[in-house]
């Protein structure tokens, strides 16, 4: 009996030698950077900081985000899946495989994590803090984000979402869904989305990023407040700052995680308008804005005062169309920033009241020898 007693006792300390306490791994955590053993310059190339973060209730949010690519499109799933520790292995849930990938769990204490995979290959957390902004940014109603082709099958596409759920995109390449598309997101969805606003830092925010590599990808994000653009980023290569490109990525894959209802309507999608000593120059994000302004405009019968801006957007191109024909689908609107005289595909004329001066409002306007815009 009391062999039995010792070989149970010996079984007991040898398991809980392999089982770890999950209180140790709750918190935000960022995978250690190896140093150069050879003390080289590193690469001119931003890296971004993996951020992981373990919740009690058993969510792990992976800030890097989590996707599957395929030759023509990306299925992301987002941020968030699930985890547990089991014996001496964290289980996390790999939403692309709908299985559980397992690490065995080296070391776990509130200052390490060190684990193991299957090819031996150790990856060691350290803690990390996320730096906020929360009470030094201004409110924020509503954010467009458009996204652009690169030199592969980088999607196209652009989407709006504001503070109280309402939701609109349009794919135009490379997108699980392309065309466009509008919805109500939940409310929980649209915090989740606005809350982000947190860890950026707005006010030390560029107008302009990018890099010397030809044929990459750019995003452009506008943040509206109290109805008018305040500020307008334009990212080529991605080389603005990571929880800014973060923010752009959850909102520009948005659309596949939520339901879409299909909307019919004509591409007026124009980035410039011109008037004589005068031009509108607008960035992609803009151009989507103005356009889902333009949507909830009230259709007027006729207009008889000046319509001084004039600007052009392009119907739907048939595919292997020679380039030189493109003429055939342009289309002509007229403006003075309120009243939008636009050109329908039959080339008869709608014309629109969006209520206020579109122009104006968001300080648009500029002399054609003037690259800023009049303020």
């Amino acid at each position: 009996m009391k062999k039995l007693s010792l070989f149970l006792l010996l079984i007991l300390l040898l398991s809980s030698c392999n089982s770890f306490d999950k209180k140790d791994l709750l918190g935000e955590w960022t995978i250690e950077e190896k140093k150069n053993q050879d003390d080289q310059p590193p690469v001119p190339f931003q890296r971004d900081p993996q951020i992981i973060v373990f919740n009690n209730d058993g969510t792990y949010i992976y800030k890097n985000g989590m996707f599957n690519f395929d030759r023509d499109s990306i299925r992301y799933y987002g941020e968030k899946t699930q985890f547990k520790i089991k014996g001496d292995s964290l289980l996390i849930f790999n939403p692309a495989t709908k299985k559980f990938d397992s690490q065995k769990i080296v070391e776990l204490s509130k200052n390490k994590i060190v684990l193991e995979t299957k090819k031996k290959t150790l990856t060691t957390l350290i803690p990390f803090k996320s730096k906020t902004y929360d009470n030094l940014n201004p409110q924020i109603d509503k954010i467009i984000v458009s996204k652009s082709l690169c030199f592969g099958t980088c999607p196209s596409n652009s989407t709006v979402i504001d503070n109280k759920g309402n939701f609109l995109f349009y794919g135009d390449l490379y997108n699980l869904k392309n065309g466009f598309f509008s919805s109500k997101i939940s409310s929980h969805i649209t915090k989740e989305i606005f809350d982000e606003m947190k860890y950026i830092d707005f006010y030390s925010l560029k107008p302009m990023y990018s890099t010397y590599i030809t044929d990459q990808a750019s995003s452009t994000i506008t943040f509206i407040s109290k109805g008018k653009i305040i500020k307008t980023v334009h990212d080529y290569g991605e080389q603005s700052a990571f929880e800014l490109r973060r923010l752009i990525r959850n909102i520009s894959y948005l659309y596949q995680r939520i339901p879409l209802q299909s909307l019919i309507t004509d591409p007026v999608l124009v980035y410039d308008f011109n008037s004589g000593t005068k031009a509108v120059d607008l960035q992609e994000s803009e151009t989507f804005y103005l356009f889902s302004e333009l949507l909830k405009a009230k259709t007027i019968s006729q207009y008889s005062g000046n319509l001084p801006f004039t600007g052009k957007y392009l119907l739907p191109v048939p595919t292997n169309e020679d380039y030189k024909k493109f003429y055939l689908y342009e289309r002509n609107i007229n403006t003075d920033g309120k009243i939008f005289k636009i050109q329908l595909e039959d080339k008869t004329f709608k014309t629109v009241d969006l209520g206020y001066n579109f122009f104006d409002k968001n300080y648009l306007i500029r002399f054609k020898n003037d690259s800023v815009r009049a303020r």
